[in-house]
């Protein structure tokens, strides 16, 4: 009704922000199933300091990823953890692909699925330097002058 632009985020998608450049992960291609694989991975570049946010991928998701991108485009200093911290994703592939310092787990704090499941929590533990969450702290704020990675 507004004529407003859509502009689909398929893989191989770019666009800036500012001074950040993004680059979409997946999905391949947009479908109409609407389910947690079909989400939006992005990767951020800001100066040195790259991020990966995963949505609601799962494990299907992250190997389709791998299979296409070279371990050298997914390296990235901070991980927004897949699927609320879920069994289902951050699979140990995806993570040594990644080698991600610092993991950022988004769920509520009592919620019903259980997020974020243990087996991801230890995984994590056993992988990055610093794990936050939103059910234990609240809001996150990361910022990055290009070069360090700061938490607010």
């Amino acid at each position: 009704e507004e004529k407003s632009k859509i502009t689909y985020a398929e893989r191989g998608y770019e666009f800036e922000l500012g001074e950040a450049d993004f680059l979409t992960l997946s999905p391949e291609k947009i479908t109409d199933g609407g389910g947690n694989d079909d989400s939006i991975v992005l990767r951020m570049e800001y100066g040195e300091a790259r991020y990966i946010f995963t949505g609601d991928a799962e494990e299907e998701t992250e190997k389709e990823i791998l299979s296409y991108y070279d371990k050298s485009e997914l390296s990235a200093d901070l991980l927004k953890v897949g699927h609320h911290g879920s069994r289902t994703s951050t699979s140990n592939k995806f993570l040594e692909a990644l080698s991600p310092s610092i993991a950022v787990i988004s769920c509520g704090a009592g919620n019903s699925y259980g997020h974020p499941h243990i087996e991801t929590v230890e995984k994590l533990g056993m992988s990055v330097n610093f794990i936050y969450r939103t059910d234990v702290i609240g809001s996150i704020v990361i910022l990055t002058d290009g070069e360090k990675i700061y938490k607010k």
